[in-house]
């Protein structure tokens, strides 16, 4: 596994949520963070990423913090997700339980599309809002963007990318 290999994978994570954390060590339970993004960039290699959902419960209060994170490639679905050690404890255990899970994007099972963004002119793409489930998997929850650097039509092209998996499965 390659350094360019994990950055590609933090870059795609941040900006896929503003709410994953940038410092890995601000907090004792984001510790689990680069775990979980070695995991990921492991398992994604040097393959193009061409979509990333991602979660984060943050961990401050005396919660649990709670890291997901789902990267479309061309050819895999990779679903990982890490929790940090429970509230009181000090240090997360090591090596730390949590699994990144692998499957093909022929096992889309179904496509839900919650809303539509339409904008009258050829200059911004729509923007879509839907649900994706692959056998195996969590559903894969894409909401409307709400990042600029999610205003490119990512979403939009993701769905259509997925239409075309679920209709090789029919």
């Amino acid at each position: 596994m390659s350094t360019k290999a994990i950055e590609k994978v933090q870059k795609h994570l941040r900006n896929s949520n503003n709410d994953w954390p940038l410092d890995h060590f601000m907090l004792t339970s984001h510790q689990v963070v680069s775990w979980l993004e070695h995991r990921l960039a492991r398992v994604v290699g040097d393959d193009d990423i061409e979509f990333v959902s991602s979660t984060v419960v943050d961990g401050r209060g005396g919660n649990t913090a709670k890291f997901t994170a789902t990267i479309l490639t061309k050819d895999f679905v990779i679903h990982g997700h890490l929790e940090s050690a429970p509230a009181g404890e000090r240090q997360p255990p090591y090596p730390h339980p949590g699994d990144v899970s692998v499957v093909p994007r022929s096992q889309i099972e179904s496509l839900a599309l919650h809303h539509v963004e339409y904008f009258e002119d050829d200059e911004r793409p729509d923007y879509v809002s839907f649900t994706a489930v692959f056998a195996g998997l969590p559903p894969m929850y894409v909401g409307l963007p709400r990042y600029s650097n999610q205003m490119d039509g990512s979403t939009s092209r993701i769905f259509d990318s997925l239409m075309l998996d679920l209709g090789k499965t029919a």
